[in-house]
């Protein structure tokens, strides 16, 4: 049978990838790699995991993807599993709950479900994400008419069942990163904001330590961009931002703004200063940035034809050069930058759909 590889996520040490083997019967495998790609194995049998919604993988999108994703040390690996819920009327709907496997055993542990008498409308988690000491995990709720929120739970303190820990009241949130590194838990999330009586929404970037004594919602600091046209006439309902990713020193955050989420080529990559909330623009038609170096970033730039170059670029210097061309935005970085992982989204019988592409990039060759 026929199957796409998907959704690949490099292990924290880069010697593995995680990704979805997706059958033209749209069953999904939970599978692994070496980060050569010569060695391929299954970790799951497939399943029917959301038989009637797409599988999103794009890292440039203003919604997060349905990645797997990696435990700090690499032991575990979270990924989605189907929930049917049965209505009063009878009517059943399949949702998605998070798991995760043990590695060394081979073991299935129930990461967040959706109690049995569910009332809540955020029927399905997606876009999981450990915090780098392992105490939390964030993850997006989503709605069936696209509505989302950020989830997070204290690891191994409550119930996978436990219900909607909803850190914010908004309906738009989405792509949770935790800040990397040692010190407090710092989660960055997408959130927009409701501004009915100037009739627009404001769209912006929530900062959230967990266990704070904050009240929870309220936020360490607000990043709402004003350089760019969309915000100077106070933003619009289709603005979003995506892709959010730290720096390394946890000072800056890149992420994809897109004024109008109807015209894809608008998107655009910007880093924000997290001391002066200072946002700046770093080129037209790019998306899914990720930091080489505390002033070096990589990022995908959309091609007049099919695909996207792969640049890297100096954010002092303003020094940029193309590495390579990826046929669609499915694709990720490896921890070092050196190895980009892309699908080809091409269907075949055997081998992998996944591929390389090497990117000559050293961290000591762009201080």
């Amino acid at each position: 049978m026929a199957y796409t590889d998907k959704a690949a996520v490099w292990s924290h040490d880069g010697s593995r990838i995680a990704f979805y083997r997706v059958f033209s019967d749209y069953r999904v495998q939970l599978m692994v790699a070496n980060a050569q790609l010569s060695s391929i194995h299954s970790l799951l049998p497939p399943e029917d995991v959301s038989p009637d919604r797409d599988l999103q993988c794009s890292t440039a999108s203003d919604r997060g993807g349905n990645r797997p994703a990696w435990s700090p040390h690499d032991r575990r690996i979270a990924f989605q599993r189907v929930e049917w819920f049965t209505f009063p009327n009878g009517q059943q709907l399949p949702g998605t709950g998070l798991w995760a496997i043990v590695l060394g055993t081979g073991t299935v542990l129930p990461m967040a479900l959706h109690p049995k008498s569910y009332h809540g409308s955020f029927y399905y988690y997606r876009s999981p994400q450990w915090s780098p000491d392992g105490r939390y995990f964030a993850l997006v709720g989503e709605g069936i008419n696209g509505q989302s929120c950020i989830i997070i739970r204290p690891t191994g303190a409550l119930s996978p069942e436990m219900g909607d820990l909803i850190f914010d009241r908004y309906e738009a949130s989405d792509w949770p990163e935790w800040r990397p590194g040692t010190g407090p838990d710092v989660l960055a999330f997408r959130m927009v904001r409701s501004a009915a009586l100037v009739g627009s929404d404001r769209t912006m970037i929530n900062l959230l330590r967990p266990g704070s004594p904050r009240q929870a919602g309220s936020g360490l600091a607000w990043i709402s961009p004003s350089v760019p046209p969309a915000c100077a006439t106070g933003g619009g309902t289709a603005m979003r931002i995506g892709s959010i990713a730290w720096s390394p020193d946890g000072l800056h955050i890149a992420f994809t703004l897109t004024p109008d989420a109807a015209s894809r080529a608008a998107s655009c990559v910007w880093i924000v200063n997290l001391k002066t909330h200072q946002a700046h623009s770093v080129v037209s038609r790019s998306a899914a940035a990720v930091w080489i170096g505390d002033s070096t970033i990589g990022y995908l730039r959309k091609r007049h034809g099919e695909g996207w170059n792969v640049c890297v670029e100096n954010i002092t210097s303003r020094r940029t050069r193309v590495v390579g061309s990826v046929p669609n935005s499915d694709c990720q970085w490896s921890p070092s930058r050196t190895v980009l992982v892309y699908s080809t989204g091409e269907p075949q019988v055997t081998g992998t759909t996944l591929r390389l592409l090497h990117t000559g990039v050293t961290r000591e060759r762009l201080r």
